[in-house]
């Protein structure tokens, strides 16, 4: 029954990703948008966006306020017409090898004495593979 649960689990973690909507940020007046990649410096982005906006458009309001105005979940279609709407659209990303690296010494190399599922095993990626190992598997 173990096992029947985490392929069930894995199969609604696939879907949840593919069914997320990012969080786009829209600003006409500038010319901008900008979509969110999560722990990416995003905060930083998002006040300086908040700085320019209100520089630009010469209104008063809370960053709040601006989230508000200014946030929308999107779809990677809608995304996409954003920049055919003229808008030039950015976003941040890490170095792909760092967030690699990460992802294998946060996850996979520092799992043991935690009692928790490995949320790589769907993907043939086992507690405490060493790193070659981990990147052929991310690789295939």
């Amino acid at each position: 029954m173990s096992a029947l649960r985490n392929y069930c689990e894995d199969v609604r973690k696939r879907y949840k990703i593919r069914r997320y909507l990012p969080q786009f940020w829209r600003t006409e007046e500038l010319g901008l948008g900008y979509l969110q990649i999560p722990k990416v410096a995003s905060q930083s982005v998002r006040e300086t966006l908040y700085r320019m906006d209100e520089a630009v458009v010469e209104r008063s309001g809370s960053f709040d306020d601006f989230d508000r105005r200014r946030a929308f979940h999107l779809t990677q279609a809608e995304v996409r017409r954003q920049i055919s709407d003229g808008l030039y659209v950015f976003a941040l990303v890490r170095h792909p090898l760092a967030r690699l690296y990460s992802a294998w010494s946060n996850k996979v190399s520092r799992s043991e004495g935690v009692t928790r599922r490995n949320i790589f095993s769907c993907h043939g990626i086992h507690d405490h593979m060493p790193f070659p190992d981990f990147v052929r598997r991310v690789r295939d």
